[in-house]
């Protein structure tokens, strides 16, 4: 039997096993026993050297051939969005965006006479961050916000309020969450290229919104906005990226307080 005939039988016959993690591992133990007994019976002849060659070989050859059919890692499955109705498209990128509530959504914010800001949002956790380079930088968390303003050189802690829909409170346009116009009844597919564009809007009252999806994920990439482009990205809750959503005010600037400590945040009841 060929070594390419061995090949051929070895992958027919194990294409649907699972191995074990230890196999070869295993393969390799008990090769060296059959090595040690060869030359313990026949060391020095002839017979000997050929047995061990050939166990060499067999052995080498299933190793191989196993380590290629098992650390092969098959290509991810991927849904060609060019085959779907437009209501599949929907819901898939309605779900894509409800599994991504987790993660951290990284978007820049700019136009032709807007000054650039980039933010970071954690939707599932309402916290978020929003920065124009040497003007401001602004943190968000559940029920208040922190505003860091470099030409005044103050600290200004504004109490109260939800934040529910934090991605606004950190857009520098004010504009929402791209997922609510995943859910808005307006939406609809525009056209599949190398994104998939959408259009519809975020809150009824505003202009239309066009939004390009990911291919592969389903989750927006960019989208404009009136005179706005928000470019999007979508990153893993880790220590290190969580680093974005919080800032470290300077000590020699003025700290401040709106309202005012000691006077009543705007929406709370008043205490009897």
């Amino acid at each position: 039997m060929t070594e390419d005939d061995l090949r051929d039988r070895l992958r027919a016959a194990t294409a649907d096993l699972t191995p074990h993690d230890d196999l070869l591992e295993s393969l390799a133990d008990k090769h060296a026993r059959q090595h040690k007994r060869a030359r313990r019976g026949l060391i020095g002849g002839s017979v000997a050297a050929g047995a061990v060659a050939a166990a060499v070989l067999s052995i080498a050859v299933i190793a191989a051939v196993l380590g290629a059919l098992f650390t092969h890692t098959p290509a991810a499955v991927t849904v060609d969005p060019a085959t779907l109705t437009e209501a599949e498209i929907l819901a898939k990128a309605r779900e894509a965006d409800a599994a991504a509530q987790g993660m951290i959504v990284n978007f820049t914010t700019e136009g032709a006479s807007w000054p650039k800001s980039e933010s970071w949002a954690l939707r599932s956790e309402r916290l978020g961050r929003v920065i124009q380079l040497g003007v401001s930088d602004m943190m968000v968390t559940p029920d208040r916000r922190e505003l860091i303003d470099f030409h005044r050189r103050t600290v200004t802690t504004f109490r109260g309020g939800s934040n529910s829909d934090v991605v606004p409170s950190v857009s520098a346009s004010g504009t929402g969450d791209p997922g609510k116009a995943l859910r808005n009844d307006t939406i609809q597919v525009i056209g599949v290229g190398a994104e998939i564009h959408l259009r519809g809007k975020i809150f009824e009252h505003l202009q239309t919104v066009d939004i390009w999806l990911d291919r592969d994920t389903f989750l927006p990439t960019r989208s404009v906005q009136g005179v706005l482009t928000i470019t999007y990205k979508w990153l893993p809750t880790t220590a290190e990226n969580r680093k974005n959503l919080v800032h470290e005010a300077p000590r020699d600037f003025t700290y401040e307080d709106f309202p005012p400590l000691g006077s009543p945040i705007p929406g709370t009841p008043p205490t009897k």
